[in-house]
């Protein structure tokens, strides 16, 4: 990397620490800084959950998988589209219905309070580790394109990352992934286009001729009843996750009504659709031009995790290598502050607010929010550290295999309980439990030849085979014994009156449509766009500038397409801006919530 590709990265942390003090205006109390007031603009809202969709993960720990076994890893992201498309149809308005400040208070109205904190203090802890992994993978990309130390960019990203999130809340959090999201797409597509471009490689058809055969016949790289299991589990997995009142309900929290909740659940669909197409070429171009990773970065566990990187050190211009680093830094920045503001927000709002002070006032809860957001932070950068000592999994089958641990068994009674209205507060908090308990239990009594002799494998299973069986296994056996003793329990256990009239209230608001479209939406309106077309411009500026640096003539083109991109939406959210303000205030129906 030159020293162009480290200003261009200095530039754009300072970018976004000031965006985090820009969007610190919107927040008047806990309601703005942990979901934006619920007035947010649907590709806001839209552009955070795509972001969060996916993170320095898809650029490392995905990377990787890419480079071992091909296009394998693409079921992975045909689950998330087909989930996503199911929260474009049932769910995504119905979360923004719950009209609710987290996704914890849903599950209090629901299942009642001893789910809520079960739920609160189990979602923390997890929260922190999650965003511990996602801080793990932006830093083997980083460290790697910098050279730097490995803990120390962690801890670095990490104070960035904590300091964007204290100073604007969710605000600052979902309108900053707007930008980022166009920066990530931009600068990929350039990335894919010269990586596919080396002589080495000979373009798209020279790629597709030079790649192990075992890209495309998914049946070298494991026996085909493992890569059936575990497609059918990770789709099961996803729909799961994707579609329940728990963490997946925070996305559309935000956004401004009920229409507009199905707008946005539209970007996350088809971003992740399309996206992982444009990630694919190098991390398949690295297998031709890197074929022994290991050898070239001994220092690393998981060497294949670089693949992505270095193809990028061979062929992005000046200044362009340190676009990349921020665009996958904004892509982890996203899941990061994401979570961080999220956890900040059910500390707050479940447990400090009606346990320790009940009688706090809007401003008192702002500054515990802000005091809470600073502790998580030290917490995630805490357990990146600790992570990066003892793993030695790979980070895509780490994040996988926690999904199946944890996620799954606390989304299914979340999943449930949207739909059924006769279960008690016992079913949530019991079945989740009993989901954990059971995935611990199972590498304790099962061992990977028990699976393969079940499923009738011809010969005993690999590594990589037993380590997709257990997934497979745990999917099925928490789904299916989770099920059952969600409805067991709920057929077995009564309700008492006050749960059932408590239960009975919920439904009726989740079932009632939020219209919120009046004078002082439309102003609202009117600055969101304002704000976030500046920001446009001011950072598609500045990426514009980058062909002043000294590249030939197709670097200076790569430049011009990333902030011209960016540049023309601000120029778009300008003319919508104007656009809103010329509607006359006779015009608009009255304030429904």
């Amino acid at each position: 990397m030159s020293g162009y590709d480290y200003l261009v990265i200095v530039i754009y942390l300072a970018c976004m620490l000031g965006g985090g003090f820009v969007f610190r205006q919107f927040n008047h109390d806990a309601g703005d800084y942990f979901r934006g007031g619920g007035n947010m603009l649907w590709w806001i809202c839209g552009s955070s959950a795509f972001m969060s969709a996916f993170s320095a993960w898809s650029f490392t720990g995905a990377a990787g998988k890419i480079y071992e076994t091909g296009t394998l890893v693409l079921v992975l992201y045909a689950a998330n589209f087909i989930s996503f498309a199911l929260t474009w149809a049932f769910f995504c308005y119905r979360f923004r219905q719950m009209r609710v400040v987290t996704n914890v208070e849903a599950i209090r109205d629901r299942f009642g309070r001893t789910s809520e904190q079960f739920y609160t203090w189990l979602a923390l802890p997890l929260g922190v580790f999650g965003s511990g992994i996602g801080l793990n993978a932006v830093a083997v990309f980083v460290a790697t394109a910098l050279g730097m130390d490995y803990n120390l960019t962690m801890v670095t990203l990490g104070v960035v990352i904590t300091t964007i999130a204290l100073t604007g809340g969710a605000w600052a959090v979902a309108a900053m992934d707007f930008v980022q999201m166009l920066l990530v797409i931009s600068v990929s597509v350039v990335a894919a286009i010269l990586a596919v471009s080396q002589p080495a490689v000979g373009g798209l058809g020279g790629m597709l001729e030079k790649v192990p055969d075992s890209y495309f016949r998914w049946s070298d790289v494991a026996q085909p009843g493992v890569i059936v299991l575990w497609v059918i589990a990770l789709l099961c997995n996803q729909i799961v996750s994707n579609n329940n009142m728990g963490e997946s309900a925070s996305r559309y929290l935000m956004v401004r009504d009920s229409k507009q909740a199905r707008r946005a659940a539209l970007i996350p669909a088809i971003g992740i659709l399309i996206a992982p197409l444009v990630w694919l070429l190098p991390s398949m171009s690295a297998r031709i031009t890197h074929p022994d990773l290991g050898a070239e970065y001994p220092h690393l566990a998981n060497a294949s995790e670089v693949a992505f990187v270095a193809v990028c050190l061979d062929t992005l211009p000046q200044g362009m290598m340190g676009l990349l680093v921020c665009g996958i830094f904004a892509a982890t920045l996203t899941t990061m502050d994401t979570g961080l503001n999220r956890s900040a927000g059910i500390f707050v709002m479940n447990f400090y607010k009606p346990y320790v002070r009940p009688e706090a006032d809007s401003q008192h809860l702002l500054w515990v929010a802000r005091i809470a957001t600073l502790v998580l932070g030290v917490l995630i950068i805490s357990m990146a550290l600790l992570i990066s000592t003892w793993r030695t999994m790979g980070l895509f089958d780490l994040v996988i295999r926690l999904a199946a641990a944890v996620s799954v068994p606390m989304s299914v009674p979340m999943l449930f309980g949207m739909f059924h209205r006769k279960s008690p507060p016992l079913a949530a908090w019991s079945t989740a439990l009993f989901g954990m308990l059971l995935s611990l239990a199972l590498p304790r009594f099962v061992t990977g030849e028990m699976l393969g002799h079940l499923i009738g494998l011809e010969t005993a299973p690999n590594t990589r085979e037993t380590t997709d069986l257990f997934y497979a296994a745990n999917i099925f056996l928490v789904l299916i014994f989770c099920t059952a003793w969600y409805w067991v329990v709920a057929l077995v256990v009564a309700r008492s009156p006050i749960q059932t009239a408590q239960v009975e209230e919920f439904f009726t608001r989740m079932n009632k449509p939020v219209i919120r479209e009046n004078d002082a939406i439309l102003e609202q309106d009117v600055r969101q766009y304002r704000v976030l077309a500046r920001i446009c411009f001011v950072w598609g500026g500045l990426v514009s500038c980058g062909v002043l640096i000294p590249n030939d003539l197709l670097g200076r083109a790569c430049f011009i397409f990333c902030g011209g991109l960016i540049l023309a939406f601000g120029t778009v959210l300008t003319w919508q801006a104007r656009k809103i303000s010329r509607v006359s205030p006779d015009s608009t129906p009255v304030l429904i919530t």
